[in-house]
């Protein structure tokens, strides 16, 4: 057996990843269960690949329930807030309004709701950030210094932004339609009617 050393540099990051784990056995035409590959000055793709599986195994999850909950929250708020307009939605029947009207009346109402939830959200995930960098930040920073050894001092932030923003608004607003339409029944004249001889 060969045990010669092969150290390569890559301008890509991405491509560096691929040759690390060892999935580019095509392209550089190698047996990759009999080389052994690793980072030689530090371990900055070891370290994009636990943060990644950590989101993947803990945070994924906990946004996909929080999806849920909010899918189930939407249909709770807008069935209440058509029972409690019954007599309002009767009287924009009786003036000649259409259902097409109503539906946009309070789905439009819905958005709204959903655009005071984002700035909820920014004010929050500000906070949180804040509070993460006072208690963590020390934490965070020995754990990006055992990935990145002779590095001194990194400055962290846990200000940021990626595609998972657009992600988790299109959910949102998702959540919203798919509520709205699992509701759209409460807006019938007939259902309407029958919650009015019932009250």
């Amino acid at each position: 057996m060969n045990d010669s050393a092969v150290i390569l540099k890559f301008i890509n990051i991405a491509q560096a990843e691929q040759y690390y784990n060892r999935k580019d056995t095509r392209e550089f035409g190698y047996a990759k269960d009999e080389y052994h590959v690793t980072e030689l000055f530090s371990r900055k793709i070891s370290a994009k690949q636990t943060l990644e599986d950590t989101k993947n195994e803990k945070i994924i999850p906990i946004i996909i329930i929080l999806i849920i909950a909010s899918m189930l929250i939407f249909v709770f708020i807008i069935s209440h807030i058509v029972s409690s307009d019954d007599k309002i939605i009767f009287m924009y029947r009786s003036l000649g309004a259409t259902k097409k009207q109503i539906f946009f009346i309070y789905f439009s109402y819905i958005q709204e709701i959903c655009f005071y939830i984002i700035i909820m959200m920014f004010i929050v995930g500000g906070l949180m950030a804040g509070l993460s960098k006072i208690w963590i930040g020390s934490y965070f920073t020995d754990w990006l210094l055992s990935y990145f050894p002779g590095g001194t001092n990194p400055k962290v932030s846990t200000f940021g932004f990626n595609e998972d923003f657009i992600y988790l608004f299109i959910s949102l607003f998702a959540s919203s339609f798919l509520s709205f339409l699992l509701c759209i029944d409460q807006f019938f004249t007939k259902k309407i009617s029958q919650r009015i001889k019932g009250a």
